[in-house]
């Protein structure tokens, strides 16, 4: 019996530690991750600074390039570590978010949300971070690959009075209470209806 009771011992001893190797080697590779999308950030930056120093693409009257090109990098467009492939590479800001210096939509959700944002407003380039565990790590690891300092992911989102995507419409005001649960509706992006907080 007491070999039996050593062998659990030792076989809950040696999978506590292959856990926790897994879980340091996670951690490592995060921590890799973030260092070479933060490396990214910087490298579309500066070919951004350096094309619209050079002219020789299209600039806009505020003296930044109206996007970014792939074709720019020699060893091919930088890339977002953190989030899978199978998605669009950079958006470029509309002109109503001329002023941002951070996307509205800083967290890719969803694979059709791109890996980067510019805005050719202000030359800002920023990362999108991949959905965490909790709101607090996601700030963090979006603060460290764009060098900023939000206090929440949500921090300083802009007002869009009334903006509903098209693809998106809100439920019938007169339906059901279980609208309420929709997915337009559980969206902590959207504008709220204080009354129905």
């Amino acid at each position: 019996m007491r070999w039996v009771v050593n062998a659990l011992v030792g076989f809950i001893l040696i999978t506590t530690m292959l856990g926790v190797g897994m879980h340091l080697r996670a951690q490592r590779e995060e921590e890799m991750a973030i260092v070479q999308v933060r490396s990214a950030v910087g490298s579309i930056s500066r070919e951004i600074r350096v094309r619209a120093g050079m002219g020789d693409t299209e600039l806009n009257g505020r003296g930044w390039p109206v996007t970014v090109k792939p074709s720019w990098f020699s060893g091919g467009a930088p890339l977002n570590r953190l989030l899978d492939p199978e998605r669009p590479w950079l958006e470029v800001a509309p002109p109503e978010h001329a002023d941002l210096q951070h996307p509205p939509q800083r967290v890719a959700i969803h694979r059709d949300i791109a890996s980067f944002w510019y805005n050719p407003g202000n030359g800002v380039v920023r990362a999108r971070a991949p959905m965490s565990v909790t709101d607090r790590r996601t700030t963090e690891v979006y603060n460290r690959i764009n060098s900023a300092s939000l206090s929440s992911i949500f921090a300083d989102l802009p007002a869009i009075s009334g903006h509903r995507p098209p693809e998106e419409e809100a439920p019938d005001n007169d339906a059901d209470d279980a609208d309420e649960l929709s997915e337009w509706n559980m969206d902590p992006t959207r504008p709220r209806d204080r009354d129905r907080l």
